[in-house]
């Protein structure tokens, strides 16, 4: 009776202070740690038939079912960018990169990091930790590599035997044309070891003589975070001096299920691999992204690059002095819009991030343009 005279007590409490006023402030609350927008890289707006069986009840790892459903997963995986082999594993981006330095200490003479930008920095870093021997070839930040630049140090350093780099380097959204790329190491004999993070799902990729390359279930894929993907041309064989859960050879060798997995991450992956359309998505982030271009462009902002050099999936806009990129991102977060601006690399740079990645909204695409005039267009000359 106590309980329910207080409940009673704090409703005339509310009515009193104009309960409309205080479900407006819970409504803003709402949409401030719900977004009705999510342009993210990750995590990405999950369709409902992932959601769904996501939401199922975990079963064991070890079923015979379960076994047959991840090798048919693996397949799928493979189908879907051409590669001969793919080893889900539990863990981000960052683990299959990890488990990938780990395969190239096993190769003679030396590779070539590329970089030019936070991702390839972090790959020289995973390289680096690794203890690899290698060269880095690093170009200004947001720039594009020239490619006939690489053509001509693998010539001159005939010693290289691998050459690793982001496919798309997200935190600029350049892109580097992999069909180029791989005619010059098939004619200097140069394995290519690629990040795909940012670009399987999102884009046609073809990983046909491509001899590592990293993955996650998130992103342009659709699924949830939480799965690491690595695919090999070769078939990867069990070392003995590799720790276990960073073993390539282990995952192949136990049918791609050596240790416990979550059953609902790779039934909800299952389910995303299906529905996912990489030449759709490709062609409906064109259409986006030079939406999006001629708009931002129309505001007087600018855009990282062209899209003829760029990945239409990750437009970067550049803001001037007058706008803080945090302030801005925060003021589009409070009018339903969830985009990439806390980022370190991003904040240094005063730039800010539309991804189009997973289930993202065509109609609060439309809408961005006009809500970025509103939160900035009184600083912008």
């Amino acid at each position: 009776m106590q309980l329910i005279s207080q409940c009673i007590k704090n409703l005339k409490t509310l009515q009193a202070s104009g309960l409309k006023n205080f479900l407006k402030m819970q409504s803003l609350k709402i949409l401030m740690s719900n977004p009705l927008f999510n342009f993210l890289p990750g995590p990405v707006t999950i369709k409902k038939e992932i959601l769904e069986e996501f939401s199922k009840i975990p079963i064991s790892h070890r079923l015979t079912h379960f076994v047959n459903d991840v090798s048919q997963l693996r397949t799928d995986l493979c189908d879907m960018v051409s590669a001969n082999y793919c080893q889900i594993i539990t863990g981000s981006g960052t683990l299959a990169n990890d488990i990938i330095a780990l395969q190239l200490k096993s190769l003679t003479g030396q590779g070539l990091v590329l970089n030019s930008g936070e991702f390839g920095g972090r790959l020289i870093d995973h390289a680096s930790r690794a203890q690899l021997r290698f060269k880095e070839f690093s170009i200004p930040w947001g720039d594009n590599f020239n490619l006939g630049e690489i053509e001509k140090t693998l010539q001159k350093n005939p010693n290289i035997k691998w050459i690793w780099l982001t496919h798309c380097e997200t935190s600029s959204g350049k892109i580097t044309d992999l069909s180029e790329l791989k005619n010059i190491c098939s004619k200097q004999k140069v394995k290519i070891v690629l990040d795909c993070i940012s670009t399987i799902g999102n884009m046609p990729v073809n990983l046909e003589n491509v001899y590592l390359a990293s993955a996650v279930s998130g992103k342009g894929i659709g699924s949830f975070p939480g799965l690491a993907l690595v695919f090999s041309s070769y078939k990867p064989i069990i070392s003995n001096n590799l720790p276990r859960n960073l073993d390539l050879g282990l995952y192949q060798e136990k049918q791609g299920i050596p240790f416990t997995v979550s059953s609902n991450l790779i039934y909800a992956l299952q389910v995303a691999v299906k529905l996912i359309d990489p030449n759709r998505s490709f062609l409906e982030a064109v259409e986006a992204s030079n939406f999006l271009r001629k708009n931002i462009a129309d505001l007087g902002l600018n855009v990282l690059g062209d899209l003829s050099d760029s990945a239409p999936a990750v437009t970067t806009i550049q803001l001037p002095k007058v706008l803080n990129s945090i302030k801005i991102g925060n003021k589009l977060k409070h009018y339903g819009f969830e985009l990439s601006f806390n980022s370190e690399y991003l904040v240094k740079r005063n730039l800010i991030q539309i991804c189009l990645m997973g289930n993202w909204s065509k109609s609060g695409l439309k809408k961005f343009p006009a809500t970025l005039k509103k939160v900035s267009s009184d600083k912008i000359n």
